[in-house]
């Protein structure tokens, strides 16, 4: 039986950091099914005390951390599918079984092959690196935009004509890509890659106009 936002709204909680590109997709999930959660800030690169301190939650000390009255759940395809099937609201999945397939499908090969070059490679490299006053190491740059190129090529396939990457409906699928690209606007590097993908950038677009979903 799904609870309202109501039954629930003192009970979710969300351990981790709140610009965490992996924390942005679980609260992207909580907002568009309009729940009331709890931020737990908690960050794992502070020290040593934090991350045994974590590992009460999370065995491997990483994030995030939802729990949900004494529940506790990490990973966040298991912690996205959890609020969808648990709650009220907007459903996220599809309603086909391949359809749900190939919702699973993009989340792993995001979390497999797009994360590392994304949001390592370009977006700290070419933002985070010389905001700190580092240069960017030109050789992870250059093969990051490469596997980049690789997995924008995917999703753009998947997009195709039609307004969301597993078909007409909105689903979780989206909500784990969309923080990563969100990463590539932010440098010159990510701007010119996206450029070449005009269904990608309306679809990024249609994203941010989301609750939740402007970076």
């Amino acid at each position: 039986m799904n609870l309202s936002s109501g039954e629930i709204m003192h009970k979710l909680q969300l351990h981790g950091i709140e610009q965490s590109v992996y924390c942005k997709i679980v609260a992207l999930v909580l907002q568009l099914k309009k729940l009331h959660y709890q931020h737990v800030e908690t960050n794992i690169f502070a020290s040593e005390e934090i991350r045994d301190k974590h590992s009460q939650l999370h065995p491997f000390k990483k994030i995030p951390v939802l729990t949900h009255g004494d529940f506790t759940l990490y990973e966040v395809a298991a912690i996205t599918r959890y609020i969808d099937e648990s709650f009220s609201g907007r459903e996220l999945q599809p309603a086909t079984a391949k359809q749900r397939a190939k919702m699973t499908q993009i989340i792993s090969l995001m979390d497999s092959y797009a994360y590392q070059p994304v949001v390592w490679g370009i977006y700290v490299q070419c933002s985070v690196s010389p905001a700190r006053g580092e240069s960017p190491d030109s050789q992870i740059v250059k093969l990051a935009l490469e596997e980049a190129t690789v997995c924008l090529n995917v999703l753009a396939e998947f997009l195709a004509e039609q307004p969301y990457l597993t078909g007409n409906e909105l689903t979780l699928a989206d909500c784990h890509v969309h923080p990563m690209l969100e990463c590539l606007l932010k440098c010159a590097e990510g701007q010119a890659l996206l450029a070449s993908y005009p269904n990608l950038k309306q679809w990024q677009k249609r994203m941010q106009q989301l609750p939740g979903g402007a970076d």
